[in-house]
């Protein structure tokens, strides 16, 4: 009895609890000084930043909101110059800059059923038509390889399916591209699509649906589309700067990073409460600048909103009762 006097078994037990937290220890990312971007009235989805960080594309959308009613805006990350690129308000979408500036993005006319790819400077001039498929076949959400020397995008054809194809580069000016294939196909599952290069260049994330009307599923492969790897439920948004992490959202608007090292799922979170909405999760659309230092997405509003992400994030302890505390480390 005179040693638990003395203080031996408190610190026992302190010791086990430390260890017990030790045990459930989990890698998270803490985004902080969340402001808003654009500043519009407009709904605003599907951002993306240019290759050196310093703008971000996305799609506005007018009232009533419908595909057929959106267009393509551009706004510096100090939040001034959130015009459209396009006026035309059509069915303008998934926007993705290309290295040396341009922004190709997916294209629906009013009461047509035929999705195209185009492209126009960031300051709206030289628009053209890109990648135009036959028939009933339509190509949408482009991304570009870190190169500028070719892309990946969506070849969708009927009941929703889609492979990814590759396009390369033939002709700078004016661009045209040239189609050179499919890398995923039927054998892969029943459509895959939204590709993502790496910031290597040398992989590419993308959305698997194992069946129709399934869960959507992160996958990752080589450019060539082999080695392909399941990573996690939901759609990939963006890489890490060095591609050791893969960042993704799933369908209730949660944002993980998957760290290809460890094989374990981090979740992202936001450490403030913009506009009194009571966020703890970030929401849709996440794009990582290539610094990693901003992370632009899509808020519970509607708008995109824009935050610091500290390196390395924070620690989440677990304890009893699933209580969970929260260490942020600068």
């Amino acid at each position: 009895m005179k040693k638990i006097s003395n203080g031996y078994l408190p610190l026992v037990l302190v010791l086990c609890l430390l260890q017990t937290q030790s045990a459930f220890a989990t890698m998270s990312w803490m985004v902080t000084d969340i402001r808003p971007l654009a500043n519009s009235s407009l709904y605003e989805q599907e951002p993306r930043f240019n290759s050196d960080g310093t703008l971000v594309a996305y799609r506005a959308l007018y009232a009533p909101h419908s595909a057929w009613n959106s267009d393509i805006c551009v706004v510096a990350l100090d939040g001034f110059n959130g015009s459209p690129v396009l006026s035309e308000r059509a069915g303008e979408y998934a926007p993705s800059f290309a290295p040396d500036g341009r922004i190709t993005y997916a294209r629906r006319d009013r009461g047509s059923d035929d999705d195209d790819i185009w492209v126009i400077d960031k300051d709206g001039y030289d628009r053209h038509l890109l990648i135009n498929g036959p028939g009933s076949l339509e190509q949408t959400v482009p991304y570009w390889h870190p190169s500028g020397a070719r892309l990946a995008y969506n070849n969708e054809y009927a009941n929703d399916r889609s492979q990814i194809y590759i396009a390369a580069v033939v002709d700078d000016g004016p661009l045209r591209v040239n189609p050179i294939g499919p890398i995923t196909g039927p054998a892969d599952g029943y459509s895959q699509g939204s590709p993502v290069y790496s910031r290597s260049g040398d992989k590419i994330a993308y959305t698997n649906y194992a069946t129709g009307g399934g869960i959507a599923q992160a996958w990752v492969m080589d450019e060539n589309g082999a080695n392909k790897q399941p990573i996690g439920e939901g759609g990939p948004a963006f890489w890490w700067c060095d591609d050791s992490r893969l960042g993704y959202s799933n369908t209730s608007g949660e944002v993980w990073l998957y760290n290809f090292a460890t094989g374990e799922h981090e979740p992202v979170y936001i450490d403030s409460d913009p506009a009194g909405y009571k966020w703890d999760r970030i929401g849709g659309s996440p794009d990582l600048s290539p610094d990693c230092k901003w992370l632009v997405f899509q808020g519970v509003d509607g708008h995109l909103w824009i935050g610091e992400v500290p390196e390395p994030g924070t620690v989440l302890l677990v304890g009893l009762g699933g209580l969970v505390l929260r260490r942020r480390r600068r």
